[in-house]
């Protein structure tokens, strides 16, 4: 009896000790992270995060999908400073298992990141200002921005000065002179708490993928209008007031950019996007009305529409818009004697899509439970244009029964082919589609039915950007800058198909899939012949 005693005792303090010794390693890691993170300035919108390790290298020397995307100066200066670290050998074995994050931030005419490593234990400030100094590949020089000391390497191999400032344990650093200023001056403001302790949270769950991207929303509109020649076009309304942070690992594939994870949004703000929470992920099918010469498309589905609208005229009355739509149902229900809340509400069914073509023409899809009972009421709130189209006579309907992906859309021209209203604020576009571009469709074409199999079938928000097809709009709506980056040679932007990110709603978080599929070398019709082959 007292040897079981003795040996259970044992064990408990053997359990204990264990993890005591994981938590309080956890613990200093964090402590590590908080000094390192705390220096990145408040308007970044994404950080890199990987490892300091070989294997990770090893992964990204030949990995040409991610050359592609950061172009070949930013390849040419992140090969660099890994050179620099390993170089330092003693510092770069002393290194090795720790983070590195690379946040990113936008210039005027460009995209400049900051370069940041917590040191461990026992290699001092002074230990990584010696090795710099003893490196033959850089030129060495202690300099200052404005009272705090910083070192100025000079990279020989770029013919750059890379700003570096060694202190507390931290290394961090950036071509641009500007964003160093800005993250050793303390008093300027700095990325929040939340993020980074979503980021440490991470760092301590996710040991086994390549490298995670964090994705701060809050800061996403003014990151992304930096891009753009004017205000951001109507799609991005999505991200108004999106307080939210996705956690996304790296899933390594040679001839993709694949990542998915949990987007934690903050549910006490009220945003579009919240309202999809409350719904579940349904099977996307209404992307089969996108031509093939569409350039986007953001595809919505819910799993109970009428829980959908409670929860948007909730949101409509804080915007303080519901009045307003009231008013309109009312005239609506006095001029015509139809009842939307009575008559039409009840034919919207579960998906609706808006998309944008080549040629730049917008449209919306909305999918019905019935056609052509929705005919028969749309009919005496429209005026007819032509046999097949109609003008809705009352504004912001649409906006009222669907938000903000449809309020570009306040008194449209429609069809309804079915069990599927088509909208445009164009008639001429209504005709073009039902004469044409129906008979065109994406989801048939050979290159999309590869790139759709990496892509979820189930989600609550989809959205997809063709890059070939976006050229019209890339040239007209980005910075001169920006846009030649999608024909330059220093890039390989132009050899992506397209990119696809999913919210699919899991309680209160949404899981969150982003692929980039990149050089598809598949012959025609043999994703037929393979699908066929299985049947």
């Amino acid at each position: 009896m007292n040897k079981l005693i003795l040996t259970t005792s044992l064990l408990l303090v053997a359990v204990f000790t264990v993890a005591y010794l994981y938590f309080s390693n956890i613990t200093a890691t964090s402590l590590s992270n908080d000094r390192a993170l705390s220096l990145i300035p408040h308007d970044a919108a994404l950080i890199f995060q990987f490892k300091n390790d070989k294997s990770i290298y090893d992964i990204f020397s030949d990995y040409t999908v991610f050359d592609a995307i950061i172009g070949k100066q930013k390849q040419g200066e992140l090969r660099a400073l890994k050179t620099i670290l390993q170089n330092s050998k003693p510092i770069f074995q002393s290194t090795l298992g720790q983070d590195i994050f690379i946040s990113f931030h936008s210039m005027d005419d460009s995209v400049a990141f900051l370069w940041i490593m917590p040191l461990p234990q026992g290699i001092g400030d002074k230990d990584v200002i010696e090795s710099l100094q003893e490196n033959k590949d850089i030129q060495y020089k202690a300099s200052k921005i404005g009272n705090e000391s910083i070192s100025e390497v000079y990279i020989k191999s770029l013919k750059r000065i890379f700003y570096l400032q060694v202190k507390q344990q931290v290394v961090s650093g950036s071509f641009s002179r500007k964003v160093m200023e800005e993250s050793i001056d303390l008093k300027r403001e700095k990325i929040d708490k939340k993020l980074i302790d979503q980021i440490n949270k991470a760092s301590n769950q996710n040991q086994n993928t390549p490298a995670s991207v964090f994705v701060n929303f809050k800061n996403s509109i003014p990151f992304l209008s930096g891009f753009f020649q004017n205000k951001l076009p109507g799609s991005f309304s999505l991200l108004n007031k999106c307080h939210a942070i996705a956690t996304l690992n790296m899933n390594f594939k040679s001839d993709a950019l694949m990542f998915n994870g949990i987007t934690d949004i903050d549910t006490s703000n009220q945003n579009y996007i919240n309202l999809f929470l409350h719904q579940q992920a349904i099977k996307n099918t209404i992307k089969r009305v996108v031509p093939d010469n569409s350039a986007n498309y953001i595809a919505y589905g819910m799993s109970d529409y009428l829980k959908f609208h409670k929860d948007l005229k909730r949101l409509l009355l804080l915007r303080k818009e519901l009045d307003g739509l009231n008013t309109t149902l009312s005239q609506i229900k006095s001029e015509s004697g139809i009842d939307p809340e009575r008559d039409i509400e009840k034919y919207w069914a579960d998906e609706f899509i808006t998309f944008q073509l080549s040629t730049q023409e917008k449209y919306a899809v909305i999918q019905l439970n019935n056609g052509r009972q929705m005919q028969f009421f749309m009919e005496p709130l429209s005026t007819a244009y032509s046999q097949n189209i109609w003008h809705l006579n009352y504004p912001g309907l649409l906006y009222y029964y669907f938000g903000d992906p449809l309020k570009q859309f306040n008194k449209p021209f429609f069809t309804i082919v079915d069990n599927q209203m088509i909208i445009s604020n164009s008639p001429e576009s209504i005709q073009r589609y039902l004469d044409h571009y129906s008979r065109n469709l994406l989801y048939t074409n050979d290159k999309f039915m590869t790139f759709d199999q990496l892509v979820a079938d189930r989600s609550n928000i989809s959205i997809f950007v063709h890059v070939k097809n976006s050229n019209s709009n890339i040239s007209s709506d980005l910075k001169p800058g920006y846009a030649k980056i999608f024909k330059s040679e220093e890039y390989g932007l132009k050899n992506f198909y397209g990119f696809s990110y999913q919210w699919t709603s899991v309680g209160d978080h949404f899981f969150t899939n982003f692929y980039a599929g990149f050089k598809q070398k598949q012959e025609p019709n043999q994703v037929t012949a393979n699908i066929d082959s299985l049947n």
